[in-house]
Protein backbone atom coordinates (compact mmCIF):
# COMPACT_ATOMS: atom_id res chain seq x y z
CA UNK A 1 0.00 0.00 0.00
CA UNK A 2 1.34 3.34 -1.26
CA UNK A 3 2.45 5.49 1.83
CA UNK A 4 1.08 8.82 0.02
CA UNK A 5 -2.40 7.32 0.95
CA UNK A 6 -4.11 8.37 4.19
CA UNK A 7 -4.44 4.23 4.82
CA UNK A 8 -0.46 3.67 4.05
CA UNK A 9 0.04 6.59 6.46
CA UNK A 10 -1.55 4.56 8.97
CA UNK A 11 0.39 1.53 8.27
CA UNK A 12 3.73 3.21 8.15
CA UNK A 13 2.61 4.75 11.94
CA UNK A 14 2.33 0.46 12.90
CA UNK A 15 5.10 -0.45 11.08
CA UNK A 16 7.37 2.54 13.30
CA UNK A 17 5.54 1.50 16.35
CA UNK A 18 6.47 -2.37 15.92
CA UNK A 19 9.97 -0.98 14.92
CA UNK A 20 10.73 0.55 18.32
CA UNK A 21 8.72 -2.30 20.20
CA UNK A 22 11.50 -4.60 18.55
CA UNK A 23 14.32 -2.44 19.57
CA UNK A 24 13.46 -1.98 23.31
CA UNK A 25 12.80 -4.31 26.94
CA UNK A 26 9.85 -6.11 25.98
CA UNK A 27 9.56 -6.06 29.91
CA UNK A 28 10.19 -2.22 30.06
CA UNK A 29 7.32 -1.68 27.69
CA UNK A 30 4.51 -3.88 29.63
CA UNK A 31 5.25 -2.29 32.54
CA UNK A 32 4.22 1.26 30.63
CA UNK A 33 1.09 -0.80 29.37
CA UNK A 34 -0.05 -2.33 32.72
CA UNK A 35 0.70 1.13 34.41
CA UNK A 36 -1.53 2.86 31.68
CA UNK A 37 -4.06 0.28 32.37
CA UNK A 38 -4.25 0.72 36.12
CA UNK A 39 -3.75 4.10 36.88
CA UNK A 40 -6.79 5.58 38.96
CA UNK A 41 -9.42 5.84 37.83
CA UNK A 42 -9.02 2.57 36.39
CA UNK A 43 -12.42 1.98 35.25
CA UNK A 44 -15.83 4.27 34.04
CA UNK A 45 -15.76 7.36 31.95
CA UNK A 46 -11.91 8.81 32.42
CA UNK A 47 -10.83 5.30 31.94
CA UNK A 48 -12.07 4.55 28.61
CA UNK A 49 -11.14 8.37 27.95
CA UNK A 50 -7.24 6.81 28.18
CA UNK A 51 -8.04 4.52 25.16
CA UNK A 52 -7.09 1.08 26.51
CA UNK A 53 -7.22 -0.95 22.96
CA UNK A 54 -4.03 1.28 22.88
CA UNK A 55 -2.01 -0.24 25.36
CA UNK A 56 -3.26 -3.46 24.88
CA UNK A 57 -2.81 -3.31 21.23
CA UNK A 58 0.65 -2.73 22.17
CA UNK A 59 0.89 -5.38 24.44
CA UNK A 60 0.51 -8.15 22.05
CA UNK A 61 2.99 -6.74 19.57
CA UNK A 62 5.42 -6.80 22.60
CA UNK A 63 4.73 -10.59 23.45
CA UNK A 64 4.92 -11.02 19.35
CA UNK A 65 8.50 -9.39 18.73
CA UNK A 66 9.94 -10.41 22.45
CA UNK A 67 13.17 -12.55 22.06
CA UNK A 68 14.19 -14.84 25.12
CA UNK A 69 18.04 -13.54 24.74
CA UNK A 70 17.02 -9.77 24.25
CA UNK A 71 19.55 -7.62 25.51
CA UNK A 72 17.57 -4.32 24.81
CA UNK A 73 17.50 -0.64 25.58
CA UNK A 74 15.30 0.67 28.29
CA UNK A 75 12.43 3.33 27.11
CA UNK A 76 10.82 6.21 29.47
CA UNK A 77 7.23 7.77 29.69
CA UNK A 78 7.88 9.93 26.75
CA UNK A 79 8.72 6.66 24.44
CA UNK A 80 5.67 5.23 25.56
CA UNK A 81 3.58 7.76 25.43
CA UNK A 82 5.05 8.62 21.55
CA UNK A 83 4.03 4.91 20.77
CA UNK A 84 0.47 5.32 21.72
CA UNK A 85 0.16 8.45 19.70
CA UNK A 86 1.12 7.05 16.87
CA UNK A 87 -0.88 4.29 17.49
CA UNK A 88 -3.93 6.21 18.34
CA UNK A 89 -2.83 8.67 14.92
CA UNK A 90 -2.95 4.81 13.32
CA UNK A 91 -6.41 3.99 14.46
CA UNK A 92 -7.96 7.37 12.50
CA UNK A 93 -5.65 6.63 9.39
CA UNK A 94 -6.87 3.02 8.91
CA UNK A 95 -10.54 3.13 10.93
CA UNK A 96 -12.19 5.30 8.59
CA UNK A 97 -16.23 5.63 8.63
CA UNK A 98 -16.96 4.17 5.13
CA UNK A 99 -20.32 2.56 5.75
CA UNK A 100 -21.94 3.95 8.97
CA UNK A 101 -23.29 -0.04 9.92
CA UNK A 102 -19.73 -1.12 9.69
CA UNK A 103 -18.00 1.76 11.27
CA UNK A 104 -20.12 1.33 14.36
CA UNK A 105 -20.00 -2.37 14.81
CA UNK A 106 -16.33 -2.56 14.35
CA UNK A 107 -15.31 0.53 16.83
CA UNK A 108 -17.85 -1.76 19.28
CA UNK A 109 -15.94 -4.64 19.02
CA UNK A 110 -12.69 -2.36 19.60
CA UNK A 111 -14.37 -0.53 22.25
CA UNK A 112 -17.56 -1.69 24.20
CA UNK A 113 -16.19 -4.51 25.31
CA UNK A 114 -14.25 -3.42 27.81
CA UNK A 115 -17.51 -0.84 29.10
CA UNK A 116 -20.08 -3.59 29.57
CA UNK A 117 -20.42 -4.24 33.93
CA UNK A 118 -19.75 -7.78 34.24
CA UNK A 119 -22.69 -10.86 33.12
CA UNK A 120 -23.63 -12.06 36.77
CA UNK A 121 -26.21 -14.82 34.44
CA UNK A 122 -22.78 -15.91 32.86
CA UNK A 123 -21.28 -18.65 35.38
CA UNK A 124 -24.75 -20.43 36.25
CA UNK A 125 -25.17 -20.22 32.50
CA UNK A 126 -22.44 -22.41 31.94
CA UNK A 127 -22.59 -23.92 34.81
CA UNK A 128 -25.93 -25.52 33.46
CA UNK A 129 -25.21 -25.80 30.04
CA UNK A 130 -21.76 -27.83 30.27
CA UNK A 131 -22.71 -29.32 33.82
CA UNK A 132 -26.21 -30.33 33.44
CA UNK A 133 -27.22 -30.03 30.13
CA UNK A 134 -24.37 -31.39 28.59
CA UNK A 135 -22.84 -33.52 31.08
CA UNK A 136 -22.42 -37.01 29.46
CA UNK A 137 -21.67 -35.16 25.80
CA UNK A 138 -18.38 -36.89 24.32
CA UNK A 139 -16.70 -33.53 24.73
CA UNK A 140 -17.15 -32.50 28.32
CA UNK A 141 -16.55 -36.47 29.41
CA UNK A 142 -13.50 -36.10 27.53
CA UNK A 143 -12.59 -32.14 29.10
CA UNK A 144 -13.27 -34.03 32.48
CA UNK A 145 -10.82 -36.54 31.94
CA UNK A 146 -8.52 -34.30 30.46
CA UNK A 147 -8.87 -31.47 33.21
CA UNK A 148 -9.39 -33.53 36.63
CA UNK A 149 -12.55 -31.31 37.45
CA UNK A 150 -16.13 -31.38 36.62
CA UNK A 151 -17.42 -28.49 34.81
CA UNK A 152 -20.00 -27.32 37.71
CA UNK A 153 -16.84 -27.87 39.95
CA UNK A 154 -15.31 -25.46 37.11
CA UNK A 155 -17.47 -23.00 37.32
CA UNK A 156 -17.92 -22.74 41.62
CA UNK A 157 -14.21 -21.64 41.21
CA UNK A 158 -15.02 -18.69 38.72
CA UNK A 159 -17.53 -17.27 41.23
CA UNK A 160 -15.11 -17.30 43.70
CA UNK A 161 -12.96 -15.63 41.64
CA UNK A 162 -15.57 -13.11 40.37
CA UNK A 163 -16.65 -12.47 44.02
CA UNK A 164 -12.83 -12.32 45.15
CA UNK A 165 -12.40 -9.52 42.23
CA UNK A 166 -15.39 -8.02 42.89
CA UNK A 167 -14.75 -7.51 46.85
CA UNK A 168 -11.04 -6.04 46.19
CA UNK A 169 -12.32 -3.35 43.12
CA UNK A 170 -15.72 -2.77 45.57
CA UNK A 171 -18.16 -3.69 42.91
CA UNK A 172 -21.54 -4.37 44.45
CA UNK A 173 -23.90 -7.92 43.98
CA UNK A 174 -20.75 -9.82 42.78
CA UNK A 175 -19.98 -10.84 46.49
CA UNK A 176 -23.35 -12.82 46.27
CA UNK A 177 -21.68 -15.34 43.96
CA UNK A 178 -19.42 -16.41 46.33
CA UNK A 179 -20.35 -20.01 47.43
CA UNK A 180 -19.63 -22.03 51.23
CA UNK A 181 -16.61 -23.50 50.84
CA UNK A 182 -15.69 -26.98 50.36
CA UNK A 183 -13.05 -29.13 50.89
CA UNK A 184 -12.42 -29.78 47.17
CA UNK A 185 -12.19 -25.68 46.86
CA UNK A 186 -8.15 -26.18 47.17
CA UNK A 187 -7.47 -28.38 44.63
CA UNK A 188 -10.05 -27.57 41.97
CA UNK A 189 -8.42 -24.07 42.68
CA UNK A 190 -5.57 -25.28 41.42
CA UNK A 191 -7.07 -26.85 38.37
CA UNK A 192 -9.01 -23.91 37.34
CA UNK A 193 -6.19 -21.06 38.34
CA UNK A 194 -3.75 -21.91 35.35
CA UNK A 195 -6.66 -21.74 32.64
CA UNK A 196 -6.64 -18.11 32.84
CA UNK A 197 -2.73 -17.65 33.11
CA UNK A 198 -0.24 -17.08 31.05
CA UNK A 199 4.06 -15.97 30.72
CA UNK A 200 5.71 -14.38 28.35
CA UNK A 201 7.09 -17.20 26.30
CA UNK A 202 3.66 -18.90 26.18
CA UNK A 203 2.41 -15.13 25.36
CA UNK A 204 4.99 -14.74 22.79
CA UNK A 205 3.92 -18.15 21.01
CA UNK A 206 0.25 -17.87 20.65
CA UNK A 207 1.07 -13.93 19.39
CA UNK A 208 3.34 -15.44 16.95
CA UNK A 209 0.92 -17.78 16.08
CA UNK A 210 -1.53 -14.79 15.57
CA UNK A 211 0.81 -12.82 13.10
CA UNK A 212 1.05 -15.98 10.84
CA UNK A 213 -2.28 -15.07 9.40
CA UNK A 214 -1.43 -11.73 8.40
CA UNK A 215 -4.27 -9.93 9.23
CA UNK A 216 -4.31 -6.93 8.03
CA UNK A 217 -4.15 -3.71 10.48
CA UNK A 218 -7.06 -2.16 9.56
CA UNK A 219 -8.77 -5.40 10.95
CA UNK A 220 -6.59 -5.76 13.87
CA UNK A 221 -6.91 -2.49 15.38
CA UNK A 222 -10.65 -3.35 15.88
CA UNK A 223 -9.95 -6.64 17.36
CA UNK A 224 -11.37 -7.49 21.14
CA UNK A 225 -7.89 -8.22 22.62
CA UNK A 226 -6.11 -11.44 22.41
CA UNK A 227 -5.21 -10.87 26.11
CA UNK A 228 -8.49 -11.73 27.61
CA UNK A 229 -8.31 -15.56 27.73
CA UNK A 230 -5.41 -15.30 30.03
CA UNK A 231 -5.85 -12.08 32.00
CA UNK A 232 -2.88 -12.78 34.63
CA UNK A 233 0.34 -12.24 33.36
CA UNK A 234 3.09 -13.40 35.33
CA UNK A 235 5.95 -10.91 36.14
CA UNK A 236 8.51 -10.18 38.95
CA UNK A 237 5.98 -9.80 41.06
CA UNK A 238 3.59 -13.19 40.41
CA UNK A 239 1.01 -13.31 38.19
CA UNK A 240 -0.29 -10.32 38.11
CA UNK A 241 -3.98 -9.52 36.33
CA UNK A 242 -3.43 -7.35 33.51
CA UNK A 243 -7.13 -5.43 34.41
CA UNK A 244 -10.37 -6.60 35.36
CA UNK A 245 -11.99 -5.93 32.68
CA UNK A 246 -10.38 -8.87 30.96
CA UNK A 247 -10.92 -11.13 34.07
CA UNK A 248 -14.55 -10.60 34.04
CA UNK A 249 -14.58 -10.98 29.86
CA UNK A 250 -12.31 -14.27 30.42
CA UNK A 251 -14.56 -15.33 33.31
CA UNK A 252 -17.99 -15.19 31.41
CA UNK A 253 -17.20 -17.55 28.49
CA UNK A 254 -14.05 -19.74 29.95
CA UNK A 255 -15.74 -23.37 29.61
CA UNK A 256 -16.82 -22.57 26.62
CA UNK A 257 -13.55 -21.51 25.14
CA UNK A 258 -11.58 -24.14 26.71
CA UNK A 259 -14.03 -26.97 25.66
CA UNK A 260 -14.46 -25.04 21.80
CA UNK A 261 -10.41 -24.93 21.48
CA UNK A 262 -10.15 -28.48 21.83
CA UNK A 263 -12.03 -28.73 18.61
CA UNK A 264 -14.73 -26.31 17.46
CA UNK A 265 -16.19 -28.41 14.97
CA UNK A 266 -16.73 -31.63 17.23
CA UNK A 267 -18.25 -29.16 20.07
CA UNK A 268 -20.54 -26.86 17.92
CA UNK A 269 -22.04 -30.49 17.11
CA UNK A 270 -23.26 -31.25 20.77
CA UNK A 271 -23.15 -27.69 21.86
CA UNK A 272 -26.06 -26.54 19.42
CA UNK A 273 -28.87 -28.61 20.68
CA UNK A 274 -27.85 -27.75 24.64
CA UNK A 275 -27.84 -24.25 23.74
CA UNK A 276 -31.06 -24.21 21.75
CA UNK A 277 -32.71 -26.33 25.13
CA UNK A 278 -31.03 -23.56 27.41
CA UNK A 279 -32.72 -20.79 25.32
CA UNK A 280 -36.21 -22.98 25.46
CA UNK A 281 -35.52 -22.91 29.07
CA UNK A 282 -35.07 -19.23 29.58
CA UNK A 283 -38.67 -18.84 27.00
CA UNK A 284 -40.58 -20.94 28.97
CA UNK A 285 -40.01 -19.25 32.48
CA UNK A 286 -42.22 -16.50 31.02
CA UNK A 287 -45.48 -18.23 30.94
CA UNK A 288 -46.45 -17.46 27.62
CA UNK A 289 -47.27 -20.29 25.02
CA UNK A 290 -44.44 -21.34 23.89
CA UNK A 291 -43.94 -24.11 20.63
CA UNK A 292 -40.97 -25.81 19.73
CA UNK A 293 -39.61 -26.44 16.31
CA UNK A 294 -41.42 -29.70 15.47
CA UNK A 295 -45.00 -28.56 16.53
CA UNK A 296 -44.45 -25.33 14.90
CA UNK A 297 -43.08 -26.86 11.24
CA UNK A 298 -46.55 -29.17 11.99
CA UNK A 299 -48.67 -25.66 12.13
CA UNK A 300 -47.11 -23.90 9.37
CA UNK A 301 -48.39 -23.66 5.66
CA UNK A 302 -46.73 -25.83 3.25
CA UNK A 303 -42.43 -26.41 2.78
CA UNK A 304 -39.64 -24.31 4.44
CA UNK A 305 -37.37 -23.25 6.49
CA UNK A 306 -38.39 -22.80 10.43
CA UNK A 307 -37.28 -21.51 13.46
CA UNK A 308 -36.84 -23.02 16.82
CA UNK A 309 -39.42 -21.72 18.56
CA UNK A 310 -42.74 -19.10 18.38
CA UNK A 311 -43.38 -17.36 22.01
CA UNK A 312 -46.93 -15.95 20.98
CA UNK A 313 -48.89 -13.61 23.77
CA UNK A 314 -51.73 -11.93 22.78
CA UNK A 315 -51.12 -8.51 20.37
CA UNK A 316 -47.03 -10.21 19.30
CA UNK A 317 -45.57 -13.37 18.48
CA UNK A 318 -42.08 -13.70 18.97
CA UNK A 319 -40.05 -16.31 16.61
CA UNK A 320 -36.86 -17.32 18.16
CA UNK A 321 -33.74 -19.41 16.44
CA UNK A 322 -30.70 -20.08 18.42
CA UNK A 323 -27.26 -19.92 17.14
CA UNK A 324 -24.75 -21.44 19.31
CA UNK A 325 -21.87 -19.35 17.59
CA UNK A 326 -19.25 -16.61 18.23
CA UNK A 327 -18.41 -15.63 14.47
CA UNK A 328 -15.74 -16.30 12.60
CA UNK A 329 -12.61 -13.41 13.29
CA UNK A 330 -13.70 -12.13 9.58
CA UNK A 331 -17.12 -12.49 10.47
CA UNK A 332 -16.58 -9.74 13.69
CA UNK A 333 -13.52 -7.70 12.45
CA UNK A 334 -13.60 -7.23 8.68
CA UNK A 335 -14.59 -3.73 6.91
CA UNK A 336 -15.10 -5.15 3.65
CA UNK A 337 -19.01 -5.99 2.59
CA UNK A 338 -18.48 -8.83 0.72
CA UNK A 339 -15.81 -10.52 3.05
CA UNK A 340 -18.83 -9.85 5.80
CA UNK A 341 -21.69 -10.96 3.67
CA UNK A 342 -19.81 -14.53 2.51
CA UNK A 343 -19.58 -15.49 6.53
CA UNK A 344 -22.54 -14.35 7.15
CA UNK A 345 -24.88 -16.24 4.93
CA UNK A 346 -24.35 -19.08 7.61
CA UNK A 347 -25.29 -17.34 10.58
CA UNK A 348 -27.44 -14.42 11.12
CA UNK A 349 -28.13 -14.31 7.15
CA UNK A 350 -29.42 -17.60 7.50
CA UNK A 351 -31.51 -16.98 10.42
CA UNK A 352 -32.91 -14.08 8.98
CA UNK A 353 -34.05 -16.51 5.85
CA UNK A 354 -35.58 -18.85 8.49
CA UNK A 355 -37.54 -16.01 10.17
CA UNK A 356 -39.18 -14.82 6.91
CA UNK A 357 -39.77 -18.56 5.52
CA UNK A 358 -41.80 -19.13 8.82
CA UNK A 359 -43.49 -16.01 9.00
CA UNK A 360 -44.72 -16.34 5.29
CA UNK A 361 -46.22 -19.86 6.39
CA UNK A 362 -47.70 -19.18 9.42
CA UNK A 363 -51.60 -20.20 9.79
CA UNK A 364 -54.14 -17.83 11.09
CA UNK A 365 -53.94 -18.85 14.64
CA UNK A 366 -50.60 -17.49 15.26
CA UNK A 367 -51.08 -14.27 13.39
CA UNK A 368 -50.52 -11.37 15.41
CA UNK A 369 -50.41 -7.49 14.99
CA UNK A 370 -46.91 -7.39 15.73
CA UNK A 371 -43.96 -9.91 14.73
CA UNK A 372 -40.91 -9.33 15.59
CA UNK A 373 -37.45 -12.49 15.12
CA UNK A 374 -34.89 -13.01 17.62
CA UNK A 375 -31.15 -14.60 16.75
CA UNK A 376 -30.13 -15.69 19.76
CA UNK A 377 -26.33 -16.15 19.95
CA UNK A 378 -24.06 -17.32 22.76
CA UNK A 379 -21.64 -14.35 21.88
CA UNK A 380 -22.36 -10.94 21.28
CA UNK A 381 -22.20 -10.43 17.51
CA UNK A 382 -22.53 -6.83 18.11
CA UNK A 383 -25.09 -6.78 14.60
CA UNK A 384 -28.05 -5.15 16.47
CA UNK A 385 -31.21 -5.03 14.62
CA UNK A 386 -32.10 -6.08 10.53
CA UNK A 387 -31.55 -2.65 9.21
CA UNK A 388 -27.73 -2.85 10.54
CA UNK A 389 -27.52 -6.54 9.50
CA UNK A 390 -28.63 -5.69 6.19
CA UNK A 391 -26.62 -2.41 5.84
CA UNK A 392 -23.06 -5.14 6.76
CA UNK A 393 -24.01 -6.25 2.77
CA UNK A 394 -24.06 -3.19 1.00
CA UNK A 395 -23.07 -3.36 -2.20
CA UNK A 396 -23.43 -7.15 -2.51
CA UNK A 397 -26.55 -9.22 -4.40
CA UNK A 398 -27.20 -9.76 -0.79
CA UNK A 399 -28.54 -6.49 0.05
CA UNK A 400 -31.50 -6.58 -2.20
CA UNK A 401 -32.59 -9.90 -0.88
CA UNK A 402 -36.32 -10.71 -0.99
CA UNK A 403 -35.80 -11.20 2.94
CA UNK A 404 -35.63 -7.33 3.25
CA UNK A 405 -38.93 -7.04 1.64
CA UNK A 406 -41.36 -8.52 3.81
CA UNK A 407 -43.98 -5.67 5.17
CA UNK A 408 -45.62 -8.00 8.16
CA UNK A 409 -41.97 -8.74 9.17
CA UNK A 410 -39.42 -5.75 8.18
CA UNK A 411 -35.74 -5.67 8.58
CA UNK A 412 -36.80 -3.18 11.77
CA UNK A 413 -37.89 -6.36 13.47
CA UNK A 414 -35.44 -8.68 13.42
CA UNK A 415 -32.30 -8.59 16.20
CA UNK A 416 -29.80 -10.28 16.10
CA UNK A 417 -29.17 -10.52 20.51
CA UNK A 418 -26.16 -12.62 22.45
CA UNK A 419 -27.88 -15.22 25.54
CA UNK A 420 -27.40 -12.28 27.77
CA UNK A 421 -29.61 -9.88 25.90
CA UNK A 422 -32.34 -12.62 25.95
CA UNK A 423 -31.92 -12.90 29.53
CA UNK A 424 -32.11 -9.56 29.86
CA UNK A 425 -35.60 -8.87 27.95
CA UNK A 426 -36.69 -11.76 30.25
CA UNK A 427 -36.25 -10.80 33.22
CA UNK A 428 -37.48 -7.34 32.49
CA UNK A 429 -40.62 -9.56 31.82
CA UNK A 430 -40.86 -11.74 34.65
CA UNK A 431 -40.69 -8.39 36.26
CA UNK A 432 -43.89 -7.04 34.66
CA UNK A 433 -42.60 -5.42 31.86
CA UNK A 434 -45.00 -6.22 28.87
CA UNK A 435 -43.50 -7.64 25.79
CA UNK A 436 -45.33 -5.92 22.91
CA UNK A 437 -44.34 -2.68 24.77
CA UNK A 438 -40.62 -3.28 24.88
CA UNK A 439 -40.53 -4.04 21.55
CA UNK A 440 -42.80 -0.50 20.41
CA UNK A 441 -40.46 1.28 21.99
CA UNK A 442 -37.16 -0.37 20.95
CA UNK A 443 -38.66 0.13 17.23
CA UNK A 444 -39.79 3.83 18.09
CA UNK A 445 -36.50 4.58 19.83
CA UNK A 446 -34.30 3.07 16.41
CA UNK A 447 -37.12 4.70 14.32
CA UNK A 448 -34.94 8.07 15.35
CA UNK A 449 -31.20 8.90 14.47
CA UNK A 450 -31.29 10.83 17.97
CA UNK A 451 -33.06 7.89 20.41
CA UNK A 452 -31.44 4.94 17.98
CA UNK A 453 -29.14 2.29 19.57
CA UNK A 454 -26.84 -0.46 18.11
CA UNK A 455 -27.29 -3.07 20.63
CA UNK A 456 -30.20 -4.27 22.06
CA UNK A 457 -29.14 -4.39 25.58
CA UNK A 458 -28.58 -0.25 25.07
CA UNK A 459 -32.31 -0.14 24.70
CA UNK A 460 -33.01 -2.17 28.01
CA UNK A 461 -30.52 -0.38 30.53
CA UNK A 462 -33.59 1.74 30.88
CA UNK A 463 -35.03 -0.63 33.31
CA UNK A 464 -32.58 -1.30 35.46
CA UNK A 465 -31.23 -4.92 37.23
CA UNK A 466 -33.09 -7.70 36.50
CA UNK A 467 -32.60 -11.33 38.32
CA UNK A 468 -30.97 -14.11 36.18
CA UNK A 469 -33.26 -17.16 35.05
CA UNK A 470 -34.94 -18.89 38.00
CA UNK A 471 -33.69 -22.15 36.39
CA UNK A 472 -30.09 -21.31 36.20
CA UNK A 473 -30.33 -20.32 39.39
CA UNK A 474 -31.79 -23.25 40.80
CA UNK A 475 -29.51 -25.71 39.02
CA UNK A 476 -26.15 -23.15 39.60
CA UNK A 477 -27.23 -23.71 43.44
CA UNK A 478 -27.43 -27.64 43.14
CA UNK A 479 -24.13 -27.87 41.28
CA UNK A 480 -21.85 -25.63 42.55
CA UNK A 481 -23.24 -24.33 45.50
CA UNK A 482 -23.93 -21.17 44.42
Amino acid sequence: MSVNTIEGQGERLIEEVRAQISEVSTGAVLAFCLDHLRQLPADGIDWYQRRPFVPLLIMKWAAELWSPDEQRRQIDQRDYALMCQKVWDANGDLFRPGHVSIFMRRMAFQQIWYQHNFDKGSIPRQAVIFGDFMRDAPVVRDFVERAGIEPGDFARQLAVMAAQIGELIGIAGLEELRPQPRPTDAAHWGIVTPHFQTDLPAMHARMVDLASYATPRGVELCEQSPLIPTPFLHTRNGFECIHHKLLFRALETRLYDILRGAGAERFMREFGPAFERYVGAVLEELGFRLIEERALQGMLAGQGKCVDFALVDEDILVLVDSKGIEGHYDERYHSLPEVLTNKLRTTALHAADQAIETFRRLPEELQRPMTVFLCVTYKQLNIGDGDALRALTVNTPDWDSARWHEAGLPPSQMFTISIQELELLAGIVRAGGRLSEIFRQILANNASPETSKLLFQQHLARYGQVEIPRFSRLAAHRLCGI
